[in-house]
């Protein structure tokens, strides 16, 4: 009984291990655009919204408690302060205040 308690806790309180950085949107350009950091244990993932496509990309951790996170088609780099860019190559950087 008592494992099936602890086991029942456990499995409860795992989603509550999950961080999340929620960015507002501070570029005039692409108001529509969102962003969002979710982190599970050692793996932080940015999930962007470009007012047409969702994407969810893994990132690294720098050095300064920053994120990068890059697949192919963006790349999403956020600072220790929590400001951080959207770019593709083509269009102009989309910018977020995180928190």
């Amino acid at each position: 009984m008592k494992t099936i308690i602890i086991t029942l806790l456990l499995l409860f309180s795992l989603p509550s291990l999950a961080d999340s950085l929620v960015c507002e949107n501070i570029d005039s350009y692409f108001e529509e655009d969102t962003l969002e950091f979710v982190g599970y244990g050692q793996e932080t993932t940015a999930y962007y919204f470009d007012n047409d496509s969702h994407y969810s990309i893994l990132c690294e951790t720098t050095g300064l408690d920053g994120y990068l996170c890059e697949d192919g088609n963006f790349t999403i780099q956020m600072s220790e302060g929590g400001y951080a860019t959207v770019s593709n190559g083509l269009d102009p950087e989309v910018e977020f205040q995180c928190y």
